[in-house]
């Protein structure tokens, strides 16, 4: 029996090492519960959320989850950041019955919806435990799907079987696992995703995502094992706007990680209802193992409720001895990220640092690479590759270290100051190329003349090579070569490059042509659009390899400052770090914590977005902490950074995606959905009405809120609140960007609406009134919009709308509570552009008349209402621009219809609630305002 008559099929897995997941459902302890919080845990959300975490407790009578037993049964296989996930299988199919020419039933009597192309019913059998598709004839597949639910985050599971090891003639697709289906009628298979699994005749198993139409999601990948004939266990997720997909032996440990994800960034894709999943098989053209029968078994759908790591497992026991337990706490992904954790090395650093960094994946990392970001009072110059050694320092000067901020993507680099810097020799091969490129920065009054920037050795008969400063108009940069011996060889002569004033990329390239040396000297001046340069020739000499790099050589720089110096073998492009170099200013703020995930150990993000091209522009990443930098800017964004409750990672949910959502979950007020207490609360904790939003090293600009019930004005003039003042900071790449940010933080603040704190739900009760409201109440995910229809006594007539910023959830066996934390969504209610015709959906922005008011008093339970415009425009009588929400002294009211070519006009209305006296205002219900 399906819950609640039976216990919930919550499965509780760790991820041990050589055993891949396990499940330990049958050691969480019922006695203690399971209690899990994600998200905000009040209604405040201008920081952070804390770490999501899931509390339980495990039987520990064997000592099989204390870490350093060496008799328990996972010894070595567990121990701090061990993961943990927690999923409820909603769904499952053991195919434990005889059914002819269909599927039947699950073994939660939900019904399979059977469709093939070619062929017929008799395709479908269930028999020796086996769910079975039979395909006769090349070109065909077939599918069974269970379409009694939707599902909105959801993940499929199955195990398929064939009954041979090679595949002839073309290629099969067995256990193509999708989810989708959008159809209002809920049956058809013409809109839903796929997970393409694909044995060819090499045997090799292939997998890819797409839409059914053929619009690829995640290209082809190749697994790393071929088809044996043995069975595989194939799983499809979907997350928000995600797909990922793993396949692996079904005998074998199944992996931790997915073999192929996929978002769909496309808007065609982006506002997806719930949808429901399903099994297809495929023979593809040419084949001729057919008759082809794919066997299923072991189905299951869940919906995952956590994912996180456990740190820590305090064994306990009784006084007796005889009672041994494990409380762990698992956290996401945010808890272990914000302990211990140092700012991140700035980005041209990160990026010199890194040998896959370069457009080659196979370019080798720099020979030698100074970063020169040491603080001031530094003794040497630190190396920033690992096992390389520091630049000495040496000479009459003191470094003037971290001085010079030329660059907003790296840390301030320093001047010489008349010392000297020089690196160890190195032994490097010899190539016939030699490059060296570093940050140059001379002040605007210029350098001593005749000083030497840098001197790279060499170990060819051009023993040195000297980089120095020419003065004269704006500066100039000179070449000169010399022998082992330190005797001149050639002279570049002044270079017209105009230095003073202008911090710049210098980039020397040296390349053996023959028995001559060619060079090249380029530049790239902060904020030019190219990057020009010089060149010649040294005729009868060789570079050999490089082996020494040596700053300001003779102790002559004095005011200039040097940076992000490197030596190669090799010569890669002068514009590699310019992103960098402008710490990435004007990238879109999704880009950025994708590139910061990837960055940093690979973390898994992913995202929801809508369908407007909203990716906010942030500003200078500067040095802070990888969560710092996550959060502010998903601020930046006015959206979230969430941790998913499907993987290890995070969700970035843009701030625009809160928008006119579609609610996940309904409940009705009137038959019990919500559980007490449940109660409104008019006060002022989320009340701002004059708000200053800063840019970062930027200026600031001020909103208010002058007008209304919530304005700053004092009570005492007779209407406002008072001032409520706030002032936040963000990461955003212009001053421009600051007004939209601070008007729509003060309408976020001053939206005349109750609160809800919470809104409760026992999903046991939801359980026995559908499984679609079951399912609904499981799927709601961290902002989504839930709606209470019906609330009867505590409002006269209207929906309650509201956003979800965090839960609370409790399990145990046959009980399962959520407890939603709430905030208003009536700010999140956008004016939309409508549809040519029959567009009449909720957001479509309505222009109202000035002045509209009952003009004849009409009863509870009328029909039709005189409305009264004694000036301005009349209300449409257009049939396409109905119905149309009314706000009638206070109370909304569905029209349907209006008649009239002058004041009064007539409405047609659902019956009124309570009478409506002549005079009341009439207005549009909830205008929706305009988005940032």
């Amino acid at each position: 029996m399906p819950f609640p008559n039976d216990p919930e099929d919550t499965r509780y897995e760790l991820y041990l090492a050589t055993l891949g997941w396990v499940d330990v459902t049958s050691d969480v302890y019922a006695r203690d519960g399971v209690q899990i919080s994600r998200g905000y845990t009040s209604e405040r959300t201008d920081g952070a959320a804390s770490p999501q975490s899931c509390q339980l407790t495990l039987k520990n009578h064997t000592g099989k989850y204390s870490p350093r037993n060496p008799l328990g049964a996972y010894y070595g296989t567990f121990g701090q950041n061990t993961p943990l996930r927690v999923s409820t299988v909603v769904t499952k199919d053991s195919f434990d019955r005889t059914v002819v020419n269909e599927w039947g039933q699950t073994d939660d009597s939900d019904d399979y919806y059977l469709y093939w192309s070619a062929g017929g019913i008799a395709d479908f059998d269930v028999t020796a435990g086996k769910g079975t598709h039979t395909i006769g004839g090349p070109v065909q597949n077939r599918l069974s799907t269970l379409q009694g639910t939707r599902f909105r985050d959801v993940e499929i599971r199955a195990t398929v079987s064939l009954p041979f090891t090679n595949v002839t003639g073309g290629n099969i697709e067995p256990a193509n696992l999708i989810v989708g289906g959008q159809n209002a009628a809920g049956t058809g298979v013409t809109d839903y995703f796929m997970l393409e699994l694909l044995i060819t005749t090499a045997e090799a198993i292939t997998v890819r995502l797409l839409h059914v139409s053929g619009f690829e999601i995640a290209p082809l990948k190749t697994l790393a094992f071929p088809h044996t004939g043995v069975p595989l266990r194939v799983a499809f997720q979907s997350e928000g706007q995600t797909l990922r997909a793993k396949v692996w032996r079904a005998a074998d440990p199944e992996p931790f990680a997915w073999d192929i994800e996929g978002g769909f960034n496309y808007d065609q894709y982006i506002d997806r209802a719930p949808g429901w999943v399903g099994i297809r098989s495929g023979v593809s053209g040419g084949n001729t193992n057919i008759p082809v029968v794919f066997s299923y078994d072991d189905v299951e759908v869940r919906v995952n409720r956590f994912v996180g790591e456990i740190a820590s497992w305090p064994s306990q026991w009784d006084t007796s001895g005889n009672d041994v337990y494990v409380p762990i706490e698992a956290a996401g992904i945010r808890r272990r990220l914000s302990q211990g954790q140092a700012p991140l090395v700035s980005p041209v650093r990160r990026a010199h640092s890194t040998a896959t960094f370069y457009t080659d994946p196979g370019s080798p990392p720099h020979l030698l690479y100074y970063p020169i970001e040491d603080e001031n009072g530094s003794n040497v110059i630190a190396s920033g590759l690992p096992n390389r050694g520091p630049m000495s320092i040496t000479g009459p000067g003191t470094p003037q270290l971290a001085s010079d901020s030329s660059y907003p993507g790296s840390a301030p680099f320093g001047k010489p100051n008349q010392s000297r810097w020089t690196s160890p020799v190195i032994k490097a091969a010899a190539t016939g190329e030699v490059h060296f490129m570093m940050l140059l920065s001379v002040p605007s009054t210029g350098e001593t003349d005749l000083a030497t920037f840098a001197q790279v050795g060499c170990t060819g008969t051009i023993g040195f090579v000297d980089l120095f400063y020419r003065a004269g108009s704006g500066g100039d940069l000179e070449l000169r070569f010399y022998d082992q011996g330190r005797a001149p060889i050639v002279s570049s002569g002044s270079l017209d490059i105009n230095v003073d004033g202008r911090p710049m990329i210098v980039s020397l390239q040296m390349v053996q042509n023959g028995a001559n040396l060619d060079w090249a000297l380029y530049y790239f001046p902060k904020g030019a659009s190219s990057g020009p340069g010089y060149g010649g020739t040294v005729a009868g000499r060789t570079i050999g390899a490089p082996r020494q790099l040596l700053l300001s050589p003779y102790t002559q720089v004095s005011s200039s400052a040097m940076g992000h110096a490197l030596l190669r073998n090799d010569i890669i492009s002068i514009f590699v770090v310019n992103e960098q170099l402008e710490g990435y200013k004007g990238e879109g703020a999704q880009e950025r914590i994708g590139r910061l995930c990837l960055e940093n150990d690979g973390i898994s993000n992913t995202f929801i977005r809508s369908s407007i091209l909203d990716g906010t522009e942030v500003g200078v990443q500067e040095r802070k902490t990888l969560l710092d930098l996550l959060d502010e800017t998903a601020k930046a964004d006015l959206g979230y950074l969430n941790e998913s409750r499907d993987i290890l990672g995070f969700v970035h949910r843009y701030g625009r995606s809160l928008y006119n959502q579609d609610a996940v979950l309904t409940l009705d007020y009137a038959d019990g959905q919500v559980q007490p207490p449940f109660g409104q609360v008019d006060d002022d904790l989320l009340l701002v009405n004059d708000f200053t939003a800063k840019r970062m090293n930027g200026s600031s600009y001020r909103a208010t809120q002058e007008t209304g019930p919530l304005a700053l004005t004092s009570p005492t003039s007779g209407t406002g609140a008072g001032r409520y003042v706030d002032e936040q900071e963000y990461n955003v790449e212009t001053d421009y960007q600051l007004p939209d940010i601070a008007t729509w933080k003060v309408h976020l603040g001053t939206v005349d609406e109750p609160r809800y704190p919470r809104v409760r739900v026992n999903l046991a009760k939801l359980a026995l009134i559908s499984k679609q409201l079951y399912v609904d109440a499981l799927s709601v995910n961290l902002q989504d919009r839930i709606e209470i229809i019906n609330p009867k006594e505590l409002v006269i007539n209207g929906t309650i709308s509201q956003l979800v910023p965090g839960y609370i959830e409790n399990l145990a066996s046959k009980q399962h509570d959520i407890e939603f934390v709430c905030i208003p969504g009536v700010p999140y209610e956008i004016a939309e552009a409508a549809a040519d015709t029959g567009d009449t959906n909720p957001w479509v922005f309505r222009a109202e008349t000035d002045g509209s008011t009952v003009n004849t008093t009409a009863s509870a339970g009328a029909t039709s209402l005189s409305v009264a415009t004694p000036s301005g425009p009349l209300w449409s009588v257009v049939a396409d621009d109905f119905p149309l929400y009314l706000d009638v002294g206070g109370i909304k009211v569905r029209a349907t219809a209006c008649t009239g070519a002058s004041s009064p006009q007539t409405f047609t209305v659902d019956a009124l609630p309570v009478a409506r006296a002549a005079g009341l205002s009439v207005s549009v219900w909830h205008l929706p305002v305009l988005a940032q």
